[in-house]
């Protein structure tokens, strides 16, 4: 899983990832204040007659049972992002991910030293108890090479059907509405990012739950990420444990 090793011998077609962006950033009036924006800035509607349209443009929809039985989902978060934290677990909870089974989800936190006993460490800890995740490690250390170790130990323990979620803390994916169809004939699912942003065309600070769903407080999408800033977009959404060839994909 370190982009070197046997890549999955399937096809892999392009569908729809929420990226959701709240920190605040303001860019101009919204997206009119870039030219390049006219053709990105659109409502955030789902064409559910199109196969190929996200299902989960307005709400997660959980995933097909055959593809629910196989998921497992592993994540390394940051012990600060516990406001968008229950957001993120709502969504996920929503989509079918197995949060209370150990052995198919972990995810890992990433607390400094000295920081265990924080406040925001704590926060973090209840709202993952809240939503029984019973797979939760912590570590003191984060780099990419941790993560990338972290995330090749996890895979090696999943069965060889599992099809791993593995998104950041402020990424949520939208599946297509025949995502069963596109597993069955590619082996996995690739996507592209998306920002969501505020009405106002806003990257605002997201509020709690309890005051509104993070879809409904993020209604507007704009291609910031890959259109403006040219940056890579891309995202595999469900990976296999094995290529074509039935080997391991890391």
């Amino acid at each position: 899983f370190d982009g070197r090793g046997p890549k999955p011998r399937v096809r892999m077609r392009v569908v729809g990832l929420l990226g959701l962006v709240w920190r605040v950033a303001v860019f101009g009036s919204g997206c009119d204040g870039f030219e390049e924006y006219g053709e990105m800035g659109t409502r955030w509607m789902a064409q559910q007659k199109d196969g190929q349209a996200p299902c989960s443009f307005r709400s997660p929809k959980v995933l097909p049972a055959s593809l629910k039985e196989r998921l497992a989902f592993f994540a390394f978060i940051s012990m600060d992002e516990h406001p968008i934290l229950e957001h993120w677990l709502t969504w996920y909870k929503l989509l079918g991910v197995p949060f209370g089974d150990a052995a198919r989800t972990k995810i890992t936190v990433h607390a400094p030293p000295g920081e265990l006993g924080s406040e925001n460490f704590g926060a973090t800890l209840r709202v993952l108890k809240r939503f029984e995740v019973a797979g939760v490690n912590t570590t003191s250390t984060y780099s990419s090479k941790i993560k990338q170790s972290f995330v090749n130990e996890f895979m090696r323990s999943l069965p060889v059907d599992a099809l791993l979620v593995y998104p950041d803390s402020d990424e949520f994916f939208a599946f297509p509405c025949d995502v069963a169809a596109v597993v069955a004939r590619d082996g996995a699912v690739h996507g592209h990012m998306v920002e969501r942003m505020a009405s106002t065309w806003e990257f605002l600070d997201v509020a709690p739950v309890a005051e509104a769903r993070v879809w409904d407080q993020f209604p507007l999408q704009c291609g910031v990420t890959g259109k403006h800033l040219g940056a890579n977009h891309f995202k595999q959404m469900l990976t296999p444990m094995v290529d074509g060839d039935g080997l391991r994909v890391f």
